[in-house]
């Protein structure tokens, strides 16, 4: 398993047909979580003043989505790999899922 940034040089290593075998895929919110953060960034639109574009309400609430299935992982830092994959499952998963039927509806 490979978590990585979305970096068009790791296609090859996810390919069904790789040898030894191909790596399974895992991926993370970082890179949404930060671009909904710069739209939602509260104190950065206070010191630009009057020429800041205004704040997205859409950001924000991305960002709060997000930063709850972090919290989840903040919450079993140094649990078991076992222990961490119950919660992820249980809390995590349904936190996870949720930010993308929100943003498509």
């Amino acid at each position: 398993m490979l978590q990585a940034e979305a970096f068009s040089g790791y296609i090859r290593l996810y390919a069904p047909e790789r040898k030894p075998g191909h790596i399974v895929e895992a991926l993370c919110c970082s890179d949404a979580k930060r671009k909904s953060f710069e739209l939602a960034d509260i104190a950065a639109s206070a010191r630009r003043g009057k020429n800041a574009p205004p704040i997205s309400p859409i950001a924000l609430e991305a960002v709060a989505r997000i930063d709850a299935v972090f919290a989840v992982d903040r919450d079993i830092n140094g649990a078991s790999a076992v222990e961490r994959l119950r919660v992820q499952r249980e809390a995590s998963a349904p936190l996870f899922i949720a930010p993308g039927i929100w943003l498509r509806a």
